[in-house]
């Protein structure tokens, strides 16, 4: 599970950085450390379009990402988010 979350965390580096630590500038929170469920429960509300950004843009990119992974792809990000330090 970690290194296919490795792999696919590159797509989410533009804006959560390269090991995760978010950017407090352009208000992207930080995955690293977080809990797997959470980070899973989270990327299951944008993909339903469950969950809402302030920034439109920033929603754009993140549900057009999320629309074509599969559930098992969320269960590997949040694995590999939630064991980052």
């Amino acid at each position: 599970m970690l290194s296919r979350g490795a792999a696919l965390a590159t797509q989410c580096a533009a804006c959560h950085g390269a090991q995760g630590d978010g950017d407090a500038f352009r208000a992207v929170p930080a995955l690293q450390g977080q809990p797997a469920a959470y980070l899973k429960a989270q990327m299951d509300l944008f993909k339903g379009d469950q969950r809402k950004l302030e920034d439109a843009e920033q929603e754009k990119t993140k549900k057009t990402m999320f629309k074509r992974l599969e559930g098992a792809a969320f269960a590997d990000l949040a694995a590999y988010y939630s064991n980052l330090k």
